[in-house]
């Protein structure tokens, strides 16, 4: 609801972002080869910061959105087994859309986004690229400690913005 003052927006937004999206999934997915030599403090450390810089990145775009001049049309849905896929175009009356896929996994009773397809480009693909270099260049704690900069950076920002 766009009539909501900004922190109230956001906060709904983040509920409904929570609810949705299974972080989880998209961290393990990431990581891929990466994951399974992590303790589960450790998984869990990492899905914790995953969520943490995803969901701010994903809740600010959808506050700072104008849902006069965005528009979202849900092209089709496809489903196989335990995935699916819903197929979106989102733009403005000036440009022309951009196709959203939300690929989901149905998991404990319950369908949950574990990817976002933006134009072709895959936001799991894209990370798990950018993790894989990181790791293969420092190591597994150094791209934890590029992530809590980050992490530190986004809280500074969004501190200073209340």
């Amino acid at each position: 609801n766009h009539t909501l003052p900004p922190p109230e927006r956001r906060t709904k937004i983040r509920q409904v972002v929570l609810q949705r999206f299974s972080f989880q999934e998209m961290a393990q997915r990431s990581l891929a080869q990466h994951w399974r030599p992590l303790t589960p403090p450790q998984q869990q450390e990492f899905v914790a910061i995953f969520t943490d810089l995803l969901e701010a990145s994903y809740v600010n775009r959808m506050v700072n959105a104008n849902p006069e001049s965005q528009r979202v049309r849900y092209v089709k849905e496809t489903m196989e087994q335990d995935q699916a896929t819903v197929h979106t175009e989102v733009g403005n009356p000036r440009d022309a859309p951009a196709t959203v896929e939300y690929r989901l996994l149905h998991k404990a009773g319950d369908w949950k986004v574990y990817d976002i397809v933006i134009e072709g480009v895959s936001l799991v693909n894209n990370y798990r690229t950018q993790f894989n270099t990181i790791i293969a260049k420092d190591s597994y704690a150094g791209l934890v400690k590029q992530m809590r900069l980050k992490q530190e950076q986004e809280n500074a920002g969004s501190a200073a913005k209340r």
